[in-house]
């Protein structure tokens, strides 16, 4: 029996024998609507469960299926290579810094006269942009000027 048939049968059943004991008053009406027809109903409703009802809540909860584990290792995956990713740009950052410490070091001691020019392009930056337009310095140098640049390379090593 579907449940809209069952609560009307059950609505019906309990409704009908209430209008038999009283008259037909809007009183009447209104206690009708406000009797207790959940209490009823769940009694009734207890009496015919589904099958395997009994079983529904017995079942047993994997928590790591393969799902999950598929989930919980990509995640585990994404968080190393990420971690990893990030040390390196750091290695990187740090190894380029360094770098640039001692171009500016190697271009004032031995190539004062180019470092003017250098410092004059760096004057009024603050530490990331100095770093960055620094940077594209050299970079122009040895596109421009590759014998220049091998020569400080050389100094830069010593």
């Amino acid at each position: 029996m579907s449940s809209a048939l069952f609560l009307k049968a059950a609505t019906t059943a309990f409704v009908a024998p209430h209008h038999a004991l009283h008259r037909t008053t809007a009183a009447s009406k209104v206690a009708c609507h406000a009797l207790p027809i959940s209490t009823l109903l769940s009694a009734e409703l207890t009496d015919i469960a589904p099958a395997g009802f009994d079983d529904a809540f017995t079942d047993e909860l994997v928590f790591f299926d393969p799902t999950i584990r598929l989930l919980l290792t990509g995640f585990g995956v994404f968080v190393v290579l990420a971690l990893i990713a990030k040390f390196l740009l750091g290695q990187m950052d740090g190894a380029i810094e360094k770098v640039l410490v001692e171009f500016e070091g190697t271009m004032r001691a031995k190539y004062a006269s180019r470092w003017v020019s250098i410092e004059a392009k760096l004057e009024g930056l603050d530490e990331p942009e100095r770093s960055q337009r620094l940077f594209q310095i050299m970079e122009k140098l040895e596109q421009d000027e590759s014998d220049f640049m091998a020569q400080v390379n050389r100094d830069m090593a010593k």
